[in-house]
């Protein structure tokens, strides 16, 4: 079957607005208008505040996908339920090892063009409680808001680098050609390196803030 496209139209300005309007409804942020064309849904991402998220997140967790569970079509759209082990709690509390994640679109439709997990990958994620939804937990930002762990010192922000993060970037000239390569960029989407350490530091600075 050909694989098709569905992305999601929301504007910046209303970000904010429609993550603190789906606190506990299990319903991550979706669209406000959407655009069919051929091949797919084409639209804006959704963005990604890296305060914010330290404030609305129930959990930041170092996790590693372990396998799908279910594929999910419902009125807020298609998504795929995915178990994580819990590797490292960066802040909040949970006493499950194991827990289930959503992650927009599945098999047959695409988010952004967004690779689906797939097992073995580690993350840093900041998620929020569901309710309504199949899985423990969705991922505030969505694209925006995943951070895949290269290797022990590095992590890249998969979609739309922002300004907060470039004190604590890693030179792209020091980027090896392993590390890229097992990112499999091959949607050209803009990517930001990050140290991972200092990244922690900071969520432990601006949650100590708070």
């Amino acid at each position: 079957m050909r694989l098709r496209k569905l992305v999601y139209l929301i504007g910046s300005m209303m970000v904010l607005t429609a993550c603190n309007s789906n606190v506990g409804s299990g319903v991550s942020p979706k669209s406000a208008v959407s655009v069919e064309v051929p091949d797919g849904i084409q639209a804006e991402l959704i963005g990604f505040d890296f305060e914010d998220a330290t404030v609305e997140a129930d959990i930041i967790a170092e996790v590693t996908i372990k396998e799908k569970i279910e594929e999910v079509n419902d009125e807020t759209g298609p998504y795929t339920v995915f178990s994580v082990v819990v590797n490292q709690v960066l802040n909040g509390t949970i006493s499950e090892q194991e827990v289930t994640i959503k992650q927009e679109g599945d098999s047959e439709w695409t988010f952004n063009d967004n690779k689906m997990f797939e097992s073995g990958e580690k993350y840093i994620l900041f998620l929020k409680e569901t309710v309504a939804s199949k899985s423990d937990y969705w991922i505030i930002g969505e694209e925006t808001g995943m951070f895949k762990i290269i290797n022990d010192d590095t992590i890249v922000k998969l979609a739309a680098p922002i300004e907060e993060f470039k004190d604590i970037e890693i030179d792209g000239n020091n980027q090896s050609t392993s590390m890229m390569a097992e990112l499999d960029n091959d949607n050209e989407k803009s990517i930001q390196a990050i140290d991972l350490n200092k990244f922690i530091s900071k969520i432990n600075t601006n949650k100590g803030g708070n």
